[in-house]
């Protein structure tokens, strides 16, 4: 039978009794029965009811037997041991007064002897304390030697303690005190150190393994990392940090296990430990001081011994390569120590709170000030400051005398400029070279000073020279970012000393001695007695991916430019500066070549004057020139527009381009006498002005490539911020000054080049026709006799300008020069019919031998034939026919000359046989007809 047991009633809630309700409800019922029925049916109910409990008692009770039995036994047993205690107590008590009475009768004799007791225990405590105190001195060299430094501290602290109190008057110990007490002095000297080694040489040691082994190593075995910086702070590359850094979590377990050797290995800990240590000796406010004080000479002892082992590597030949080495390695170093300065701080503020020491600290601010302070005395070392400052307000003048007026203004040196430094020199006011600190530091570093900071140049990995900032400047400006992100200054409106000081160099020295290097560099290569005539060695050339030789102090002025390029990439915040500094030395550089192409067409004699540069300087023919298809389809292959090259062109093309071109030079030429000294027949000056044109065209590109390559600023466009070695954008006047200087450049080649197109063409007139229309000619031009000797000198002068060009200038630019000079010559030849008065059989022979000739040395050239000089040719063999027989020839074939050569082949004809001016009138009209006929029917010429 299931059994539900009774349950508690909640607190407050009191249960009605079921037995008294019962009772009360029976009470009532046999009140107001009236009859003994209704009292005997309750009765029978109650019963039936008593009956019924007893039933459900009995079942308990058999249920709960044993535990009602338990129960009652140890109740029993509780009962008698309350009793027990009961009697003991008051047995106790009793005795107790006992003794009280006794005791009162001995008084004086028991407090003696408790006094004597009391004597004899503090004697034995002494004699122990005599005795641990005599091992004291050599259990402190014992944790000194394992750098169980907090063991030893705590053990010396209560032994000089017992030396002032309990102890002090035990003459026995004096020399124990005594030396404990050089023991206190050996022990602070040791902590000193060994703190600073944790501050300075194992961080930086450690930056420079972990640099050394790469940042992408991640070995199991590697050396503990550095400490770390504060939290949003980037120390750069580091290796990954234990979790347990913070100084809260390290001084929650402040112990030291006596079992662990190398209690270093823990750096974050052992700081704690020096820390708690230094604030237990009562030396935290000493500390602090030693390591304000000490603190750039142990960051100037980080530099020397860098510099040193790289010194030591064998690389000093890179040169400013080893520089940039050097500082890469200084920012780790740097950073490290800035980190485990800040771990530093907090280890000391915590065992000073914990010690309650009134004592100010130091901020890791002040750490990154006089890492600032210690590169910049680097960086004067290296930059040459110190040589170099006398010479500056000399150069500012120089350059200023010789700059363009826009330039000089803006790079005026200024009186506030004249230090270098933003911040005043330091003096030590006082050395501690014969401390105590200082003599237990024996490491080869500590020897130098501040203020010889890399003084000795064994030390230098390099050089001083002021150009090593172009190297070193952006890893500068990206330490000095870290630097204002760790001190909470703003590059603007609170910026670093150490960005100070760079923009006092750069502004104040740099920029200046730039501009008088660039100045005198080009000055010297311009003022050669060789500039125009020395070119690139076949190894130069080769070097360059070229295949003409350009003029070196071309190449030599380009390698200054691209060097001022360079700068601009390595100084991208005074890439605008160095761009105006080169816009305006290449305005003096292109005077320059203009003087000397001006030297090579224009001589000295003001009487003479070369018919090319005439020709040229004419706008109708330069404009007709620039548009004839042949310049159009050299500069789309000079521009690199490979698309005209890629089908051939038609004949007949080439036929109507290269008739277009002498048809303008025929008619521009008029008919008048060229003279000798109006031609440029010198080799040497055609090699000049075609190595001229060839190097303007180079150094055209060359400026157009840096120009392409700088960042433009949009017209309204507000300042965009760039990162750290970025060229921010620059005004778009600047760049297209630069833009506008390479296309005065490529006109310049333009000319050269179309000078020498045009010179060859001007000579063609001078020797097929040396006294122009005005003189009539007999037997052909002046006389056959004289056509021969003059086609030679042509001939060799076709072979002079070969020469000239084949070895200066690009085959496609040569091959522009003669292009086409076959019809040239082919039109003078025939426009030259019409002044003739008679040419016989013979004259014919030899104009078709001398045409034949210059046909085979202008193939030699060119190497195709000229179809130009067959077009000659034909035309005077109809001097073999009758004015009949040509006029049938053009019926049958159609005409092959223009309408105006047939009239002067027919009047030569005419002439040659004395016809009346009848017949000629005669014949000249039957060829009207007969070209009228054939433009009708469509045929052309």
């Amino acid at each position: 039978m299931s059994y539900n047991p009774p349950t508690k009633p909640p607190r407050g809630v009191k249960q009605p009794r079921e037995s008294s309700g019962l009772l009360m409800s029976v009470i009532r019922t046999l009140s107001a029965s009236e009859s003994n029925e209704q009292r005997d049916r309750e009765k029978a109910k109650l019963e039936k009811e008593y009956k019924k409990s007893d039933k459900r008692l009995d079942e308990l009770v058999s249920l709960n037997d044993e535990d009602l039995n338990q129960v009652m036994q140890s109740f029993d047993k509780i009962s008698s041991n309350v009793l027990a205690s009961r009697d003991k107590i008051r047995s106790v008590k009793e005795n107790l007064i006992a003794c009280k009475m006794l005791l009162r009768c001995k008084r004086e004799e028991l407090k003696k002897l408790w006094l004597e007791g009391v004597e004899q225990k503090y004697t034995l405590y002494l004699l122990e304390e005599i005795d641990k105190i005599r091992d004291v001195p050599s259990k402190i060299t014992g944790h000194i030697s394992k750098k169980h430094y907090l063991h030893a501290t705590q053990l010396l602290a209560k032994s000089l303690a017992m030396s002032c109190n309990s102890l002090k008057d035990v003459g026995a110990l004096t020399d124990v005190f005594a030396e404990l007490r050089n023991k206190s002095k050996q022990l602070n000297s040791v902590l000193m150190n060994e703190l600073s080694q944790q501050l300075y040489r194992n961080p930086s040691q450690q930056a420079e393994t972990f640099r050394r082994q790469g940042s992408g190593v991640r070995g199991s075995g590697r050396a503990k990392a550095p400490l770390p910086l504060k939290k949003g702070v980037d120390i750069g590359p580091q290796p990954t940090i234990s979790p347990s850094t913070h100084p809260d979590e390290a001084y929650s377990s402040l112990s030291e296990d006596l079992n662990n050797d190398n209690p270093e290995q823990e750096p974050e800990r052992f700081v704690s430990i020096l820390a708690e240590c230094l604030a237990l000796m009562g030396k935290l406010p000493e500390a602090v001081e030693t390591i304000k004080v000490s603190m750039q000479i142990e960051l100037a002892g980080v530099v020397n011994q860098t510099s040193a082992q790289l010194c030591a590597s064998g690389m000093f030949q890179q040169g400013s390569a080893m520089l940039l080495e050097l500082l890469s390695t200084l920012f780790d170093q740097f950073r490290a120590i800035a980190a485990a300065h800040s771990f530093a701080i907090q280890s000391l503020r915590r065992a000073a709170e914990k010690y309650k020491i009134d004592n100010r600290l130091y901020e890791v601010t002040e750490v990154w000030s006089n890492i600032q302070v210690v590169l910049e005395q680097l960086l004067e070392n290296y930059l040459d400051m110190q040589n170099n400052s006398d010479k500056e307000m000399q150069q500012t003048e120089q350059f200023s005398e010789g700059a363009c007026n826009d330039l000089s203004a803006f790079f005026a040196r200024r009186k506030q400029q004249k230090q270098f430094d933003c911040r005043p020199k330091s003096v030590p006011l006082f050395k501690f070279d014969s401390s105590a600190h200082a003599k237990s530091f024996n490491s080869p570093h500590r020897e130098s000073a501040p203020n010889s900071l890399c003084s000795n140049t064994k030390n230098m990995v390099c050089a001083p020279d002021a150009n090593n900032i172009i190297v070193i400047f952006i890893p500068l400006m990206k330490f000095v970012e870290e630097i204002e992100q760790a001190t909470g200054m703003h590059p603007v409106r609170n910026p670093c000393h150490l960005r100070g000081f760079l923009k006092n160099f750069v502004d104040a020295y740099f920029i200046p001695q730039q501009q008088m290097d660039v100045a005198t560099k080009i000055d010297q290569v311009t003022r050669a007695s060789d500039a125009w005539k020395a070119v690139t060695s076949a190894e130069q050339t080769a070097e360059m991916n070229l295949t003409r030789p350009l003029l070196l102090s071309c190449v030599n002025v380009e390698k200054y430019a691209e060097g001022l390029h360079r700068v601009m990439g390595a100084l991208p915040t005074y890439a605008e500066l160095f761009l105006a500094v080169m816009c305006g030395r290449l305005a003096i550089y292109r005077e320059t070549c203009q003087a000397a192409y001006r030297g090579i067409v224009q001589p000295d004699a003001e009487d003479r004057k070369f018919v090319s540069v005439d020709w040229l300087n004419d706008d109708d023919i330069s404009r007709c020139l620039k548009f004839l298809p042949n310049w159009v389809d050299l500069q789309k292959q000079r521009k690199g527009n490979k698309a005209a090259s890629v089908e051939e062109e038609h004949p007949e093309d080439i036929k109507d381009k290269n008739l277009q071109e002498a048809e303008i030079l025929v008619r521009n030429f008029g008919g008048r006498a060229i003279h000798g000294h109006e031609i440029l027949c010198d080799m040497a000056q055609l090699k000049r002005l075609a190595q001229l044109q060839e190097s303007m065209e180079w150094f055209a590109f060359k400026l157009s490539e840096i120009a392409a390559g700088l960042p433009k600023m949009k017209v309204g466009a507000p300042p965009v911020a760039v990162a750290v070695g970025e060229i921010p954008p620059m005004q778009s006047k600047n760049v297209e000054d630069l833009e506008k200087l390479a296309h005065e450049f490529e006109e310049l080649s333009n000319t050269c080049l179309l000078i020498l197109h045009l010179e060859i063409r001007v000579q063609c007139f001078h020797y097929l026709l040396p006294g122009g229309y005005s003189v009539k000619t007999v037997n052909g031009l002046t006389s056959c006799e004289d056509l021969e000797p003059r086609v030679l000198q042509l001939s060799r002068a076709v072979n002079i300008f070969d020469e000239a060009l084949s070895s200066t200038v690009q085959p496609n630019k040569a091959k522009y020069v003669f292009d086409g000079l076959g019809h040239l010559i082919s039109k003078i030849l025939i426009t030259s019919v019409q002044y003739t008065s008679q040419l016989d059989e013979s004259g014919v022979k030899k104009i078709c031998r001398n045409i034949l000739s210059l046909q085979q040395t202008l193939a030699s050239v060119t190497m195709s034939r000229e179809v130009g000089l067959d077009h000659a040719r034909h035309f005077f063999e109809l001097f073999y026919m009758t004015p009949e027989e040509v006029l049938v020839t053009v019926m049958e074939k159609g005409p092959q000359f223009l309408e105006l050569e047939y009239m002067n082949a027919l009047q030569l004809l005419h002439r040659n046989r004395g016809d009346s001016p009848t017949t000629i009138n005669e014949h000249l009209k039957r060829l009207s007809d007969i070209m009228r006929k054939a433009n009708n029917v469509g045929i052309t010429v």
